[in-house]
């Protein structure tokens, strides 16, 4: 991913001109989620939600943790991540 401003807040953008997404990061304020969960709470394929968590991890907002067979997905602690957050 680019690392100039303009070309991060572009590709952030991107990612959270989709409802889904927007509604995700929503689900994952204050806690870790995996992809089943996701995708029973919005009741969509698991393949969906594994889309969407992937485009948000790549464009930095969301983190993950592995243990075991399952992939944690968080909020991300970067600093940039949460000022963006905080306006959407």
């Amino acid at each position: 991913m680019p690392t100039s401003s303009l070309s991060r807040l572009l590709y952030v953008s991107k990612a959270l001109a989709n409802r889904a997404r927007l509604r995700i990061l929503g689900a994952l304020e204050g806690r870790e989620l995996c992809v089943g969960q996701i995708a029973a709470i919005f009741d969509i394929a698991r393949s969906t939600a594994s889309e969407h968590l992937s485009e948000l991890r790549r464009v930095g907002l969301i983190g993950e943790r592995r243990d075991g067979k399952f992939v944690w997905y968080s909020l991300d602690t970067d600093e940039r991540a949460r000022s963006f957050l905080s306006v959407v």
